[in-house]
């Protein structure tokens, strides 16, 4: 048990819950980029291994400026979860607000089925980012909750009728 707790704890004290992003390339990324899109747990596994493929061959999905306000002039929102330097991770916001108003980086942004990462030329930290516009798809074949939900429940009336038929078989039985 102890075990697992220790690596856990590791884990935590590496992130952090607000990203100040001051100071672009002061803290460059030294992890592997392919890990680091494949601890988004929350990116369904079949959309997470393609981005992973993605990032690792390079096959970007657009070069774009990241500026204060807005990256490629608000096609891509919402900064967030950005790993940086030597293991550490912001899991809320990525914070430009200290940026000068005319600071401009570059990135490269990767996408697939609706899900997408930031990679900033300038330190390569990886970052999700949302699409304006485009809602992230689950992975092909993937049941949603309902489906599930409707799969395991029983429908009520039967049960009743089944509750009530042994009920009444367990009374006749006692009878004779």
């Amino acid at each position: 048990m102890l075990r697992a707790i220790i690596p856990a704890l590791l884990c935590i004290s590496n992130a952090h819950a607000v990203c100040a992003w001051s100071d672009p390339g002061a803290n460059r990324f030294t992890g592997d980029p392919v890990a680091a899109v494949m601890s988004y747990g929350d990116i369904p596994p079949k959309a997470r291994a393609e981005l992973a493929e993605a990032v690792k061959v390079r096959a970007y999905s657009a070069f774009v400026d990241i500026r204060r306000d807005s990256i490629a002039g608000g096609k891509y929102t919402h900064m967030r979860a950005m790993h940086w330097g030597n293991g550490q991770q912001c899991m809320g916001d990525v914070d430009r607000s200290a940026w000068a108003a005319d600071r401009v980086e570059r990135g490269l942004v990767y996408c697939r089925r609706g899900h997408c990462v930031i990679v900033p030329t300038v330190c390569g930290n990886v970052a999700r980012v949302n699409a304006a516009g485009v809602a992230p798809q689950p992975d092909p074949g993937a049941l949603s909750f309902s489906q599930v939900r409707a799969a395991q429940s029983v429908p009520e009336p039967s049960a009743l009728v089944l509750v009530l038929s042994g009920l009444g078989l367990m009374a006749f039985i006692r009878r004779r």
